[in-house]
Protein backbone atom coordinates (compact mmCIF):
# COMPACT_ATOMS: atom_id res chain seq x y z
CA UNK A 1 0.00 0.00 0.00
CA UNK A 2 2.82 2.37 0.86
CA UNK A 3 4.51 1.63 -2.49
CA UNK A 4 1.29 2.44 -4.30
CA UNK A 5 1.05 5.80 -2.52
CA UNK A 6 4.64 6.60 -3.48
CA UNK A 7 3.95 5.75 -7.13
CA UNK A 8 0.78 7.83 -7.04
CA UNK A 9 2.59 10.86 -5.61
CA UNK A 10 5.38 10.42 -8.18
CA UNK A 11 2.81 10.28 -11.00
CA UNK A 12 1.05 13.39 -9.68
CA UNK A 13 4.37 15.24 -9.42
CA UNK A 14 5.30 14.27 -12.99
CA UNK A 15 1.88 15.33 -14.28
CA UNK A 16 2.27 18.68 -12.52
CA UNK A 17 5.74 19.16 -14.05
CA UNK A 18 4.53 18.24 -17.53
CA UNK A 19 1.51 20.54 -17.15
CA UNK A 20 3.75 23.44 -16.14
CA UNK A 21 6.09 22.74 -19.07
CA UNK A 22 3.08 22.54 -21.46
CA UNK A 23 1.71 25.86 -20.21
CA UNK A 24 5.18 27.41 -20.52
CA UNK A 25 5.62 26.09 -24.10
CA UNK A 26 2.14 27.28 -25.14
CA UNK A 27 2.83 30.71 -23.63
CA UNK A 28 6.21 30.89 -25.38
CA UNK A 29 4.66 29.90 -28.74
CA UNK A 30 1.88 32.44 -28.22
CA UNK A 31 4.45 35.15 -27.48
CA UNK A 32 6.42 34.25 -30.59
CA UNK A 33 3.29 34.29 -32.77
CA UNK A 34 2.17 37.60 -31.27
CA UNK A 35 5.67 39.05 -31.82
CA UNK A 36 5.60 37.93 -35.46
CA UNK A 37 2.18 39.52 -35.95
CA UNK A 38 3.39 42.71 -34.26
CA UNK A 39 6.54 42.78 -36.46
CA UNK A 40 4.44 42.32 -39.60
CA UNK A 41 2.29 45.24 -38.41
CA UNK A 42 5.41 47.41 -38.01
CA UNK A 43 6.63 46.42 -41.48
CA UNK A 44 3.19 47.13 -42.97
CA UNK A 45 3.08 50.57 -41.30
CA UNK A 46 6.54 51.43 -42.66
CA UNK A 47 5.66 50.26 -46.17
CA UNK A 48 2.36 52.16 -46.13
CA UNK A 49 4.13 55.28 -44.85
CA UNK A 50 6.66 55.04 -47.70
CA UNK A 51 3.87 54.70 -50.28
CA UNK A 52 1.93 57.65 -48.83
CA UNK A 53 5.13 59.71 -48.81
CA UNK A 54 5.72 58.85 -52.50
CA UNK A 55 2.20 60.16 -53.26
CA UNK A 56 3.02 63.34 -51.24
CA UNK A 57 0.47 62.51 -48.51
CA UNK A 58 2.89 63.43 -45.73
CA UNK A 59 0.20 63.74 -43.04
CA UNK A 60 -0.95 60.16 -43.68
CA UNK A 61 2.67 58.98 -43.85
CA UNK A 62 3.42 60.59 -40.45
CA UNK A 63 0.31 59.01 -38.91
CA UNK A 64 1.39 55.58 -40.20
CA UNK A 65 4.85 56.11 -38.64
CA UNK A 66 3.21 57.17 -35.36
CA UNK A 67 1.29 53.87 -35.32
CA UNK A 68 4.50 51.95 -35.94
CA UNK A 69 6.34 53.91 -33.24
CA UNK A 70 3.59 53.15 -30.72
CA UNK A 71 3.91 49.35 -31.03
CA UNK A 72 5.38 47.54 -28.03
CA UNK A 73 8.21 45.86 -29.97
CA UNK A 74 9.50 49.32 -30.92
CA UNK A 75 9.10 50.77 -27.42
CA UNK A 76 10.60 47.79 -25.56
CA UNK A 77 13.20 46.41 -27.97
CA UNK A 78 13.77 49.31 -30.48
CA UNK A 79 12.77 47.01 -33.36
CA UNK A 80 12.98 48.96 -36.69
CA UNK A 81 13.32 52.18 -34.67
CA UNK A 82 16.23 53.53 -36.82
CA UNK A 83 14.12 52.97 -39.94
CA UNK A 84 11.20 54.84 -38.35
CA UNK A 85 13.45 57.76 -37.40
CA UNK A 86 14.97 57.84 -40.91
CA UNK A 87 11.49 57.95 -42.47
CA UNK A 88 10.45 60.75 -40.08
CA UNK A 89 13.54 62.75 -41.14
CA UNK A 90 12.87 62.04 -44.81
CA UNK A 91 9.24 63.24 -44.51
CA UNK A 92 10.38 66.41 -42.76
CA UNK A 93 12.94 67.03 -45.55
CA UNK A 94 10.33 66.39 -48.25
CA UNK A 95 7.88 68.84 -46.64
CA UNK A 96 10.58 71.56 -46.63
CA UNK A 97 11.54 70.80 -50.24
CA UNK A 98 7.86 70.80 -51.24
CA UNK A 99 7.51 74.34 -49.84
CA UNK A 100 10.62 75.45 -51.75
CA UNK A 101 9.32 73.83 -54.95
CA UNK A 102 5.83 75.32 -54.61
CA UNK A 103 7.21 78.79 -53.85
CA UNK A 104 9.54 78.69 -56.86
CA UNK A 105 6.74 77.37 -59.09
CA UNK A 106 4.26 80.06 -57.97
CA UNK A 107 6.77 82.91 -58.37
CA UNK A 108 7.87 81.60 -61.79
CA UNK A 109 4.26 81.26 -62.98
CA UNK A 110 3.70 84.89 -62.00
CA UNK A 111 6.43 85.90 -64.48
CA UNK A 112 9.49 86.17 -62.17
CA UNK A 113 11.30 83.29 -63.91
CA UNK A 114 14.81 84.18 -62.66
CA UNK A 115 13.70 84.25 -58.99
CA UNK A 116 11.70 81.07 -59.54
CA UNK A 117 14.75 79.30 -61.01
CA UNK A 118 16.90 80.52 -58.10
CA UNK A 119 14.48 79.05 -55.52
CA UNK A 120 14.11 75.77 -57.42
CA UNK A 121 17.89 75.45 -57.72
CA UNK A 122 18.14 75.44 -53.89
CA UNK A 123 16.59 71.94 -53.86
CA UNK A 124 19.35 69.34 -53.33
CA UNK A 125 20.04 66.62 -55.92
CA UNK A 126 19.01 63.85 -53.50
CA UNK A 127 15.60 65.44 -52.88
CA UNK A 128 12.31 63.81 -53.92
CA UNK A 129 11.43 67.08 -55.72
CA UNK A 130 14.81 67.55 -57.38
CA UNK A 131 13.99 66.19 -60.84
CA UNK A 132 10.60 67.92 -60.86
CA UNK A 133 12.33 71.16 -59.87
CA UNK A 134 14.94 70.71 -62.62
CA UNK A 135 12.20 70.13 -65.20
CA UNK A 136 10.44 73.32 -64.07
CA UNK A 137 13.77 75.21 -64.19
CA UNK A 138 14.24 74.09 -67.80
CA UNK A 139 10.70 75.28 -68.61
CA UNK A 140 11.38 78.69 -67.03
CA UNK A 141 14.76 78.87 -68.80
CA UNK A 142 12.94 78.23 -72.09
CA UNK A 143 10.59 81.13 -71.34
CA UNK A 144 13.55 83.41 -70.54
CA UNK A 145 15.20 82.35 -73.80
CA UNK A 146 11.96 83.03 -75.69
CA UNK A 147 11.77 86.50 -74.09
CA UNK A 148 15.40 87.24 -75.03
CA UNK A 149 14.71 86.01 -78.55
CA UNK A 150 11.71 88.35 -78.75
CA UNK A 151 13.89 91.26 -77.62
CA UNK A 152 16.49 90.33 -80.22
CA UNK A 153 13.80 90.23 -82.88
CA UNK A 154 12.56 93.66 -81.82
CA UNK A 155 16.10 95.09 -81.99
CA UNK A 156 16.66 93.50 -85.38
CA UNK A 157 13.34 94.92 -86.62
CA UNK A 158 14.40 98.38 -85.40
CA UNK A 159 17.70 98.04 -87.29
CA UNK A 160 15.82 97.01 -90.43
CA UNK A 161 13.51 100.02 -90.05
CA UNK A 162 16.57 102.28 -89.73
CA UNK A 163 18.03 100.82 -92.93
CA UNK A 164 14.72 101.38 -94.71
CA UNK A 165 14.64 105.01 -93.51
CA UNK A 166 18.16 105.59 -94.83
CA UNK A 167 17.26 104.03 -98.18
CA UNK A 168 14.15 106.23 -98.35
CA UNK A 169 16.28 109.32 -97.63
CA UNK A 170 18.70 108.24 -100.37
CA UNK A 171 15.80 107.88 -102.81
CA UNK A 172 14.50 111.34 -101.88
CA UNK A 173 17.93 112.87 -102.47
CA UNK A 174 18.19 111.05 -105.79
CA UNK A 175 14.72 112.28 -106.86
CA UNK A 176 15.61 115.85 -105.88
CA UNK A 177 18.84 115.62 -107.88
CA UNK A 178 16.96 114.29 -110.89
CA UNK A 179 14.41 117.12 -110.65
CA UNK A 180 17.12 119.75 -110.35
CA UNK A 181 19.06 118.31 -113.29
CA UNK A 182 15.94 118.12 -115.46
CA UNK A 183 15.00 121.72 -114.65
CA UNK A 184 18.51 122.94 -115.42
CA UNK A 185 18.62 121.07 -118.73
CA UNK A 186 15.16 122.38 -119.65
CA UNK A 187 16.21 125.96 -118.91
CA UNK A 188 19.41 125.61 -120.92
CA UNK A 189 17.52 124.05 -123.82
CA UNK A 190 14.97 126.89 -123.81
CA UNK A 191 17.75 129.49 -123.78
CA UNK A 192 19.52 127.74 -126.62
CA UNK A 193 16.29 127.54 -128.65
CA UNK A 194 15.57 131.22 -128.11
CA UNK A 195 19.09 132.13 -129.19
CA UNK A 196 18.82 130.00 -132.31
CA UNK A 197 15.45 131.59 -133.14
CA UNK A 198 16.95 135.05 -132.87
CA UNK A 199 19.87 134.07 -135.06
CA UNK A 200 17.48 132.65 -137.64
CA UNK A 201 15.63 135.96 -137.72
CA UNK A 202 18.90 137.77 -138.12
CA UNK A 203 19.83 135.51 -141.04
CA UNK A 204 16.47 136.22 -142.67
CA UNK A 205 16.98 139.95 -142.28
CA UNK A 206 20.43 139.62 -143.83
CA UNK A 207 19.05 137.65 -146.79
CA UNK A 208 16.34 140.22 -147.36
CA UNK A 209 18.90 142.98 -147.10
CA UNK A 210 21.11 141.21 -149.65
CA UNK A 211 18.20 140.92 -152.03
CA UNK A 212 17.27 144.55 -151.59
CA UNK A 213 20.75 145.90 -151.85
CA UNK A 214 22.88 143.96 -154.27
CA UNK A 215 25.55 146.59 -154.17
CA UNK A 216 26.30 145.79 -150.57
CA UNK A 217 26.16 142.06 -151.22
CA UNK A 218 29.82 141.33 -150.53
CA UNK A 219 29.69 143.18 -147.25
CA UNK A 220 26.51 141.42 -146.20
CA UNK A 221 27.92 138.10 -147.47
CA UNK A 222 30.85 138.49 -145.13
CA UNK A 223 28.48 139.27 -142.27
CA UNK A 224 26.38 136.23 -143.11
CA UNK A 225 29.50 134.05 -143.18
CA UNK A 226 30.48 135.29 -139.76
CA UNK A 227 27.00 134.75 -138.48
CA UNK A 228 26.98 131.21 -139.92
CA UNK A 229 30.23 130.43 -138.16
CA UNK A 230 28.75 131.61 -134.87
CA UNK A 231 25.66 129.51 -135.53
CA UNK A 232 27.79 126.42 -136.17
CA UNK A 233 29.68 127.08 -132.96
CA UNK A 234 26.40 127.42 -131.11
CA UNK A 235 25.09 124.19 -132.64
CA UNK A 236 28.26 122.39 -131.59
CA UNK A 237 27.84 123.82 -128.09
CA UNK A 238 24.23 122.64 -128.03
CA UNK A 239 25.30 119.15 -129.16
CA UNK A 240 27.95 119.10 -126.43
CA UNK A 241 25.36 120.12 -123.81
CA UNK A 242 23.00 117.40 -125.07
CA UNK A 243 25.80 114.80 -124.84
CA UNK A 244 26.52 115.87 -121.25
CA UNK A 245 22.82 115.58 -120.42
CA UNK A 246 22.72 112.06 -121.91
CA UNK A 247 25.82 111.05 -119.93
CA UNK A 248 24.27 112.43 -116.71
CA UNK A 249 21.07 110.46 -117.37
CA UNK A 250 23.06 107.24 -117.89
CA UNK A 251 24.99 107.87 -114.65
CA UNK A 252 21.75 108.38 -112.72
CA UNK A 253 20.32 105.17 -114.21
CA UNK A 254 23.45 103.25 -113.17
CA UNK A 255 23.18 104.73 -109.64
CA UNK A 256 19.54 103.62 -109.47
CA UNK A 257 20.43 100.08 -110.55
CA UNK A 258 23.29 99.97 -108.00
CA UNK A 259 20.90 101.14 -105.24
CA UNK A 260 18.44 98.40 -106.24
CA UNK A 261 21.23 95.79 -106.05
CA UNK A 262 22.26 97.06 -102.61
CA UNK A 263 18.64 96.90 -101.43
CA UNK A 264 18.32 93.33 -102.74
CA UNK A 265 21.51 92.35 -100.90
CA UNK A 266 20.22 93.96 -97.68
CA UNK A 267 16.89 92.13 -97.99
CA UNK A 268 18.63 88.80 -98.67
CA UNK A 269 20.97 89.28 -95.70
CA UNK A 270 18.09 90.19 -93.37
CA UNK A 271 16.09 87.16 -94.53
CA UNK A 272 19.08 84.85 -94.03
CA UNK A 273 19.67 86.27 -90.54
CA UNK A 274 16.01 85.70 -89.64
CA UNK A 275 16.16 82.12 -90.94
CA UNK A 276 19.41 81.43 -89.03
CA UNK A 277 18.01 82.83 -85.77
CA UNK A 278 14.76 80.89 -86.11
CA UNK A 279 16.62 77.65 -86.88
CA UNK A 280 18.99 78.21 -83.95
CA UNK A 281 16.09 78.89 -81.58
CA UNK A 282 14.25 75.79 -82.82
CA UNK A 283 17.29 73.57 -82.34
CA UNK A 284 17.95 75.01 -78.86
CA UNK A 285 14.32 74.47 -77.89
CA UNK A 286 14.38 70.86 -79.13
CA UNK A 287 17.72 70.20 -77.41
CA UNK A 288 16.19 71.10 -74.00
CA UNK A 289 13.86 68.07 -74.08
CA UNK A 290 15.50 65.77 -76.68
CA UNK A 291 18.76 64.15 -75.51
CA UNK A 292 19.65 62.90 -79.01
CA UNK A 293 19.54 66.44 -80.45
CA UNK A 294 21.47 67.74 -77.41
CA UNK A 295 24.12 65.05 -78.01
CA UNK A 296 24.43 65.95 -81.71
CA UNK A 297 24.72 69.68 -80.86
CA UNK A 298 27.29 69.15 -78.07
CA UNK A 299 29.07 66.16 -79.67
CA UNK A 300 28.51 64.14 -76.47
CA UNK A 301 25.46 62.42 -74.90
CA UNK A 302 25.63 62.22 -71.08
CA UNK A 303 23.36 59.86 -69.11
CA UNK A 304 22.70 59.43 -65.37
CA UNK A 305 21.22 56.45 -63.46
CA UNK A 306 19.50 57.23 -60.17
CA UNK A 307 20.77 54.87 -57.43
CA UNK A 308 18.59 51.74 -57.18
CA UNK A 309 16.31 51.55 -54.09
CA UNK A 310 16.79 48.70 -51.66
CA UNK A 311 13.49 47.10 -52.72
CA UNK A 312 14.70 46.52 -56.31
CA UNK A 313 14.63 42.90 -57.53
CA UNK A 314 17.58 40.50 -57.54
CA UNK A 315 20.21 41.12 -60.25
CA UNK A 316 18.49 44.37 -61.34
CA UNK A 317 21.71 46.22 -60.51
CA UNK A 318 23.68 43.94 -62.88
CA UNK A 319 21.11 44.50 -65.64
CA UNK A 320 21.42 48.27 -65.22
CA UNK A 321 25.22 48.05 -65.42
CA UNK A 322 24.92 45.96 -68.61
CA UNK A 323 22.75 48.66 -70.18
CA UNK A 324 25.24 51.31 -69.06
CA UNK A 325 28.08 49.39 -70.77
CA UNK A 326 26.02 49.08 -73.96
CA UNK A 327 25.29 52.82 -73.96
CA UNK A 328 28.99 53.61 -73.47
CA UNK A 329 29.87 51.57 -76.58
CA UNK A 330 27.16 53.30 -78.65
CA UNK A 331 28.13 56.21 -80.95
CA UNK A 332 24.95 57.65 -82.59
CA UNK A 333 25.57 60.08 -85.47
CA UNK A 334 29.26 60.33 -84.59
CA UNK A 335 28.64 61.49 -80.98
CA UNK A 336 30.23 59.95 -77.90
CA UNK A 337 28.35 58.72 -74.82
CA UNK A 338 29.43 59.16 -71.21
CA UNK A 339 27.92 58.14 -67.88
CA UNK A 340 27.87 60.93 -65.29
CA UNK A 341 27.19 60.67 -61.58
CA UNK A 342 25.75 64.15 -61.06
CA UNK A 343 22.17 64.59 -62.24
CA UNK A 344 22.82 68.25 -63.10
CA UNK A 345 25.34 67.20 -65.78
CA UNK A 346 23.05 64.67 -67.53
CA UNK A 347 21.22 65.01 -70.85
CA UNK A 348 19.30 61.77 -70.12
CA UNK A 349 18.06 61.13 -66.53
CA UNK A 350 16.83 57.63 -65.51
CA UNK A 351 14.88 57.35 -62.22
CA UNK A 352 12.95 54.54 -60.49
CA UNK A 353 9.36 54.23 -59.27
CA UNK A 354 8.25 51.55 -56.88
CA UNK A 355 4.80 51.06 -58.44
CA UNK A 356 2.97 53.25 -60.97
CA UNK A 357 -0.31 51.84 -59.69
CA UNK A 358 -1.73 51.29 -63.20
CA UNK A 359 -0.99 49.39 -66.41
CA UNK A 360 2.03 51.66 -67.02
CA UNK A 361 5.39 50.24 -65.90
CA UNK A 362 7.68 52.78 -67.60
CA UNK A 363 7.47 56.31 -68.90
CA UNK A 364 9.63 58.72 -70.97
CA UNK A 365 8.98 62.33 -69.83
CA UNK A 366 10.01 65.08 -72.30
CA UNK A 367 12.37 62.35 -73.70
CA UNK A 368 15.10 63.63 -71.33
CA UNK A 369 13.70 61.99 -68.16
CA UNK A 370 12.84 58.29 -67.95
CA UNK A 371 10.89 56.73 -65.07
CA UNK A 372 10.95 52.93 -64.75
CA UNK A 373 8.70 50.92 -62.43
CA UNK A 374 10.46 48.31 -60.27
CA UNK A 375 7.38 46.23 -59.42
CA UNK A 376 3.62 46.16 -58.96
CA UNK A 377 0.92 44.64 -56.75
CA UNK A 378 -0.10 41.06 -57.53
CA UNK A 379 -3.65 39.70 -57.49
CA UNK A 380 -3.45 39.36 -53.68
CA UNK A 381 -2.60 43.04 -53.25
CA UNK A 382 1.02 42.36 -52.23
CA UNK A 383 3.76 44.37 -53.92
CA UNK A 384 6.13 42.16 -55.95
CA UNK A 385 9.43 43.30 -57.49
CA UNK A 386 10.10 42.79 -61.22
CA UNK A 387 12.94 40.49 -62.12
CA UNK A 388 16.11 41.79 -63.82
CA UNK A 389 14.94 40.73 -67.30
CA UNK A 390 11.68 42.71 -67.03
CA UNK A 391 13.40 45.86 -65.73
CA UNK A 392 16.03 45.58 -68.50
CA UNK A 393 13.35 45.27 -71.24
CA UNK A 394 11.32 48.19 -69.82
CA UNK A 395 14.44 50.37 -69.51
CA UNK A 396 15.60 49.62 -73.09
CA UNK A 397 12.04 50.31 -74.32
CA UNK A 398 11.91 53.75 -72.64
CA UNK A 399 15.47 54.63 -73.78
CA UNK A 400 14.28 53.86 -77.32
CA UNK A 401 11.42 56.35 -76.89
CA UNK A 402 13.87 58.93 -75.53
CA UNK A 403 16.06 58.49 -78.62
CA UNK A 404 13.05 59.14 -80.90
CA UNK A 405 11.87 55.58 -81.72
CA UNK A 406 8.17 54.73 -81.80
CA UNK A 407 6.38 51.45 -81.06
CA UNK A 408 6.98 48.34 -83.19
CA UNK A 409 4.44 45.71 -84.22
CA UNK A 410 7.12 42.99 -84.00
CA UNK A 411 6.78 41.10 -80.66
CA UNK A 412 10.52 40.28 -80.79
CA UNK A 413 11.46 43.96 -81.06
CA UNK A 414 12.36 45.81 -77.84
CA UNK A 415 10.03 48.64 -78.99
CA UNK A 416 7.00 46.29 -79.08
CA UNK A 417 4.05 48.17 -77.59
CA UNK A 418 3.56 45.73 -74.70
CA UNK A 419 6.19 44.36 -72.28
CA UNK A 420 5.54 41.01 -70.60
CA UNK A 421 6.19 41.13 -66.84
Amino acid sequence: MEDQNVEKRTLQRNLLIFSFIGVLVIGLLGGIVFSIVEYRGITSDLSWSQELSDTEDYLGASESLDRAQGRWLVNLFDVRKPSIEDLFNEIETRIKDQKFYQAGLDIGNEGDWEIGMTLLSEIQSNSFYYQRAQTTVEQFRGKVLAQELGTERTNRRSAEDEVERKILALNLVRDALESETTARLTAESATQTERLAKEEIQREVIVQTERADLERGKKFLAQIEATSQRARANLEEAAKVQAEADALTQTERADSEQAAKIQAQIDALAQQQRADLEEKARIQELAVTNPMIQGIVAGELKFYFEPLPIYAGIDVSSAVENISSSLLSWSPYGTTTRRVFNANDADLYISWVKDYGSHTIGQSIFKSHIKVGLGRENCRGDWQAFDASTVEKVLWHEIGHSMGYGHSSDPNNVMYWQVET
